[in-house]
């Protein structure tokens, strides 16, 4: 591949800067579970803890032409990122280029390959990382290729020009910015109170009674769930319980959490596979605050562990999206919800996805108009999805079908081979729960979508409508 320059990428905020500068990095492995360079590539030389802005720089196994051209171009604060597409024989990092890096000020080089030099390397107190040393090195070949910040693979990440980059004794982690600025004001937080939780330690409290735990395990059965019908003979139908109803519209719409347990245990019990609810504030709004969906998602557990519960990213749900990552970073690590939904019609959906997978939960991405596919297919996460949901708006069934078809086209023509699913809302959703049947797409439920059954009449609660569905599915 020719070489290609990318753009310089833009600074790090300074203020971020300076919170990184104060957090323990294991602090962030307790909320994401992306972006942590495979323990193979381990801190070589130098002793200060790395904190910077990604360069990223692409060469080939034997030149390393690229990288010194690149190397004279550096800003202080910049860590370079190196990707040597695989090669561990050749050392592209020595003490030239060390002391190229370290006179102009780079916080640190990582090199998914080898080094050499470390004797002298370590005279410039540059931070240097790599999986070993060799006396085997690149030549200055003049071969075209390789590239200049553009994305890399390094440690089994994919880093981008301008991530942020961060490592110590213990490892490495790149994270674009959006991602570490929601979390770090919790990150900082969880370090501040650690010291009084190991004094408590140390006046003879136990752990799993200071983080939860041993509730937990005492809340443990020894039942075994039945096993479920083969995946392959039956369609996924998701029980949305509750959405933004009120008790006006319905008085079983269930909004306390323990009203959404016994909600999801019931539609599991008549054949949903999956449960998404929304968390209700006793005013009968919708919210993602942390302690919030903490507390729904540890109800819906102590009904039943073996629920798969989520739930939604929706703007509605807080001030807009800046807050809305600052909750999704911030949602206890151990009441996460199993799976939460990003809205394609939504600002920044984007990053709210890149986030949900970082922190760990499963990721299911919604458009509800064809003109929002295109961003979708342009997002990071498309093929990390684990459904993609179908919500024509349209008010019409027929051309609420239509459209869900349209959109399930264009995905499919684009070459994601990810499960679809379809759903309405009231006049619309029996017709498209149907039409996702005869599709081979998966289907929704509850209340959040209908409040009548197929024939019109008033469906009782959750579990009616899972039943309904199960059956027309049988009927195929």
């Amino acid at each position: 591949m020719p070489f290609h320059a990318g753009p310089a990428p833009e600074p790090l905020d300074p203020e971020l800067l300076e919170k990184l500068s104060r957090v323990s990095f294991p602090t962030l492995g307790h909320y994401l579970e992306e972006g942590f360079a495979d323990f193979g590539i381990r801190r070589l030389a130098g002793t200060a803890r790395v904190v910077g802005r990604a360069v990223t720089v692409r060469i080939t196994a034997q030149d390393s032409t690229v990288l010194h051209h690149a190397a004279g171009w550096c800003e202080p604060g910049d860590v370079f990122v190196i990707d040597t597409g695989g090669d561990t024989r050749h050392a592209p990092v020595g003490e030239v280029l060390a002391a190229t890096l370290a006179l102009r000020g780079a916080a640190g080089v990582i090199v998914d390959g080898v080094v050499t030099d470390l004797d002298e390397v370590e005279h410039f107190g540059l931070p240097v990382y790599a999986r070993g040393s060799s006396v085997l090195t690149t030549k200055l070949l003049s071969v075209d290729a390789g590239g200049v910040n553009v994305p890399v693979v390094c440690g089994g990440v994919t880093v981008s020009p301008g991530d942020v980059v961060l490592a110590d004794r213990n490892g490495v982690f790149f994270g674009t910015p959006s991602v570490v600025a929601a979390l770090i004001d919790t990150a900082l937080a969880d370090d501040a109170e650690e010291p009084d939780l190991v004094e408590e330690l140390r006046q003879g409290a136990r752990l799993g009674e200071l983080t939860g735990a041993s509730d937990a395990v005492r809340g443990f059965t020894a039942t075994v769930p039945a096993a479920a019908t083969s995946a392959a003979a039956r369609t996924l139908v998701k029980a949305a319980v509750n959405g933004g109803r009120t008790r006006t519209e319905h008085p079983s719409i269930p909004l306390t959490d323990a009203e959404i347990a016994d909600a999801a245990r019931a539609s599991v019990a008549a054949g949903a596979d999956v449960v998404h609810a929304h968390v209700r504030t006793p005013d009968g709004g919708q919210t993602i605050a942390p302690d919030a969906v903490a507390a729904m998602v540890r109800a819906v557990k102590a009904a039943d562990p073996s629920i798969v519960v989520g739930t939604t990213t929706g703007l509605w749900t807080c001030s807009g999206h800046e807050e809305r990552m600052r909750h999704l970073a911030a949602w206890p690590a151990d009441a996460l919800p199993d799976f939460a939904s990003v809205a394609f019609s939504e600002e920044g959906a984007a990053e709210a996805a890149e986030l949900v997978l970082a922190r760990g939960m499963v990721l299911e991405s919604a458009v509800w108009h064809l003109d929002e596919v295109p961003a979708l297919l342009a997002s990071p996460t498309l093929h990390r999805n684990v459904r993609i949901l179908i919500e024509p708006e349209d008010e019409d069934p027929a051309e609420a079908v239509a459209h869900a078809r349209a959109i399930a086209a264009a995905v499919r023509a684009a070459g994601v081979t990810t499960p679809l699913l379809y759903h309405g809302y009231d006049a619309t959703a029996w017709p498209l729960v149907r039409a996702a049947l005869d599709d081979g797409a998966e289907v929704r439920v509850g209340f959040e979508d209908m409040l009548t059954l197929d024939d019109g009449s008033f469906a009782p609660d959750n579990a009616a409508m899972v039943e309904l569905a199960r059956r027309l599915e049988q009927g195929r």
